[in-house]
């Protein structure tokens, strides 16, 4: 198991820190990684970076890495990409979500991201699963 300072920037990164990916709003805590789950975030954040860099704007995490019973809790979907450190939902205050999805559209396969449709939210999901049968861009 990998030491974590919560306000450490994550390794790899510029501008995230393992405070923001590992926050559970909801419960007060930080969740820890496993060691898989750790690989998987260093590989999340080189693409957040990516995103970050395109759209020129800071990002701000509201959602990380999320506990198999803090998912439930929140309505997070059974197979959850959260769960496994891969996916993160964040917010930008000069962009609004819908907006940030018509941009990262067309770039999705350039980051070799997914993005989930989520019409109206105030936040962007992300993650670094492989392309289902729905594509990059997919429903929740």
């Amino acid at each position: 198991m990998q030491a974590i300072d919560l306000d450490q920037l994550i390794p790899g990164a510029k501008h995230f820190r393992w405070k923001e990916m590992l926050r559970c709003n909801q419960w007060g805590i930080h969740a820890f990684p496993t060691d898989i789950q750790y690989l998987n975030i260093l590989k999340l954040i080189k693409a957040a970076e990516e995103v970050r860099h395109y759209l020129d704007e800071p990002m701000y995490v509201t959602s990380g890495l999320r506990p198999p019973l803090y998912n439930k809790m929140i309505g997070g979907v059974r197979m959850s990409a959260h769960k496994i450190g891969m996916a993160m939902d964040f917010a930008c205050k000069k962009i609004k979500a819908d907006r940030i999805r018509e941009l990262l559209e067309p770039v999705l396969d350039d980051f070799n991201i997914r993005m989930e449709k989520n019409k109206g939210s105030n936040w962007v999901h992300i993650d670094i699963r492989e392309p289902g049968n729905s594509g990059r861009y997919f429903n929740p």
